[in-house]
């Protein structure tokens, strides 16, 4: 049978220069207070506290012993980089440059390890994809009271500064550069609905980011054909974020290779309710209808993928 693709929030098409825009930001005074009022020893990030929980047993043995423990110290060097700063873009400059060119924090597009999700692996091996570099970035804000949230799209994860003054996306695959959330709608094809409804750029709690980390281990469970564990994971994910769409997807997806048909048209339902436009669900979604025998409901839902992509494939 043909295998349907995951979908962990992994990786982002390299916008070009020219649709980046340039943007010019006002910038406010920086709450001092909130960086001077936190102890200099961590302890106050529900997200890393969480983060750092997480099973280790599938990471290196030299990530398991260094691990949350490497935490510590890095937001000791993190609040000394941005204690001057006097303005929040300031706050944000040095932030970027303290974590991507002092600290030497790298994007990988490897996929199948935990090393680079989990957070003590991120730590360990200064390299992660969207969701695990975004972990650490987002306890680092979180200790020093940075008003910095994680934001959504079809296919990757990226942060946004958002004090109800300033509101800037930081893109971490591009070391933190501004990039528009129009930038994602259009090469995304994000629809309004979805955007509208919060499904995709609204500004995450830090309880519904914890739900795309499950989401992932997720989905590094399915590749293996952990289906029971996969299935944990994304029941938790869901628990945390409801409009997680790839959650049900790759659920879906579980199902589907496991001929269980309805319980993955169930699914495949529920993430295009939040996400009308995905034509993976919609393709995968016909396969399982065609797996039932209902060849008429297959051929609907492949007919409005290719409208929504012209010249798609359809799975035989």
């Amino acid at each position: 049978m043909w295998n349907p693709p995951v979908k962990p929030w992994h990786r982002l098409r390299r916008p070009t220069l020219a649709a980046i825009a340039t943007v010019v930001l006002a910038s406010g005074p920086l709450n001092r207070h909130v960086l001077a009022d936190k102890s200099s020893s961590p302890g106050h990030s529900r997200l890393a506290a969480e983060a750092c929980q997480f099973e280790k047993s599938n990471l290196p043995r030299e990530s398991q012993d260094e691990g949350c423990a490497l935490l510590p110290p890095l937001l000791v060097r993190a609040r000394e980089s941005v204690h001057a700063a006097s303005t929040p873009t300031e706050t944000l400059n040095r932030m970027n440059r303290f974590f991507f060119e002092q600290e030497g924090f790298q994007v990988t597009y490897d996929l199948d390890s935990a090393e680079h999700l989990f957070l003590d692996g991120v730590l360990s091996g200064k390299k992660g994809y969207c969701v695990g570099l975004a972990t650490v970035y987002l306890a680092l804000a979180e200790e020093l009271g940075l008003p910095i949230h994680a934001v959504a799209t079809p296919k990757h994860v990226f942060l946004r500064w958002d004090d109800g003054k300033l509101r800037q996306n930081i893109e971490l695959f591009q070391k933190g550069r501004e990039v528009p959330d129009e930038n994602y709608i259009r090469e995304q094809k994000i629809p309004q609905e979805s955007v509208q409804r919060g499904v995709f750029l609204a500004n995450l709690t830090r309880k519904e980011f914890l739900g795309f980390v499950y989401q992932n281990r997720g989905v590094l469970e399915s590749q293996q054909g952990n289906f029971e564990a996969s299935g944990r994971n994304y029941r938790r994910a869901l628990h945390l974020n409801g409009k997680l769409a790839a959650a049900y997807y790759n659920r879906g997806n579980d199902a589907l290779k496991q001929n269980r048909y309805r319980k993955a048209i169930r699914d495949y339902t529920r993430a295009l309710n939040l996400y009308p436009t995905d034509v993976w669900a919609l393709k995968n979604r016909g396969l399982a209808w065609k797996g039932l025998g209902e060849t008429e409901k297959a051929e609907e839902d492949w007919k409005r993928a290719r409208e929504i992509e012209p010249g798609v494939g359809v799975p035989e």
